[in-house]
Order: C-alpha cells, then sequence, then structure tokens
C-alpha cells in the first residue's frame, strides 16, 4: 500500500500530499546539501508504488534548488 492510500479517503487529489513533501524537501534543503536532502526524500519511498516514487521524484526534480 503506498502513502496515498489515506489520502484517497478524503479525495482524488494527491495535491495535499505533494506539497506537504515540497515542504518538507524545502526544509531539508536549508539544512543538507541539495543532494542529500533529494536522498534524504526519496528514501521514504523506496518501498512504496511507482506513483509514489514518481511523485517524490518530480518533487526534487522540480525544486529550485537544482
Amino acid at each position: 500500500m503506498g502513502l496515498r492510500a489515506g489520502a484517497e479517503a478524503v479525495g482524488d487529489s494527491d495535491a495535499p500530499l505533494e506539497a506537504a513533501l515540497t515542504l518538507y524537501h524545502r526544509a531539508l534543503a536549508e539544512e543538507l546539501t541539495p543532494l542529500a536532502a533529494a536522498g534524504s526524500l526519496t528514501v521514504m519511498f523506496v518501498h512504496t508504488d511507482g506513483v509514489d516514487r514518481a511523485m517524490a521524484a518530480r518533487i526534487v526534480l522540480t525544486s529550485p534548488e537544482y
């Protein structure tokens, strides 16, 4: 089961989860190097489905730090 399963109960949109993860990534990037922040975020998604991994990758790749 991916992280989105709980979000589906409140709606079909991944926007709230994506927004929260974007804020989390920005906070990490302020404390760590961009590469370390990217690794810290994406490692949380190693055992999730492809949709969730793609969301994490999109957050990292569209980050203004890159």
